[in-house]
């Protein structure tokens, strides 16, 4: 819906698969204007969930326009994620670009930790009432460009919010993603994920 709205979108496409069937009608939300409370795969839902992940769910901080708001950050889409019901740990593989993200972003770690969030190295085998939110990094003719969030599924299958399609692993998704916008573009796996685990399946 919005150019930074992946994390938002993979999000609303987990829990929905996760079986949540209610989302929270907090005040400025389209939620709450329009007294709908079902958790939908529509625009309603996908803005209300990036007003959360991107930062911008408080009032005095909230931009006039959303289309401007940033990139769905890990603990904003943890914060997300336990307002839907479901729980959530991040993994942070120890790798370059982990690194180099954990510079860019020195607060990130913290926060989550603040929130009491865990944080763990390595990423067990998925069971079948958990997804994961993977970012990765968007390049262009090889020069990284951007972040991206993507839904993993615990057969390997992989769903695109850019492109809004599933793939059956990631290979065929960043082929996808080149066939969508353009053959210069890349995905690469840069070692941090969100495991989302609905408990109640």
């Amino acid at each position: 819906m919005y150019d930074n709205s992946c994390g938002a979108a993979s999000l609303l496409c987990a829990a929905k698969e996760l079986g949540v069937d209610k989302i929270p009608q907090y005040k400025g939300s389209m939620s709450e204007m329009t007294r709908k409370s079902s958790l939908d795969l529509d625009n309603r839902c996908e803005r209300d969930l990036y007003l959360i992940t991107s930062g911008n769910y408080n009032p005095r901080i909230h931009k006039d326009n959303i289309a401007d708001a940033g990139y769905s950050m890990p603990d904003k889409i943890v914060m997300a994620t336990r307002l839907l019901g479901l729980n959530a740990y991040v993994v942070e593989e120890s790798n370059i670009f982990s690194q180099v993200i954990s510079f860019i972003y020195p607060d990130a770690r913290d926060l989550l930790i603040g929130m009491g969030c865990n944080i763990v190295h390595q990423r067990d085998v998925l069971s079948s009432n958990q997804r994961v939110l993977e970012a990765v990094a968007v390049s262009f003719i090889g020069v990284p460009v951007g972040l991206h969030w993507v839904l993993c599924r615990p057969d390997g299958s992989y769903m695109d919010p850019a492109v809004g399609e599933n793939y059956s692993c990631f290979s065929t998704m960043e082929l996808g993603a080149r066939r969508s916008n353009s053959n210069f573009i890349g995905y690469t796996k840069i070692g941090i994920s969100i495991v989302i685990t609905n408990e109640a399946l």
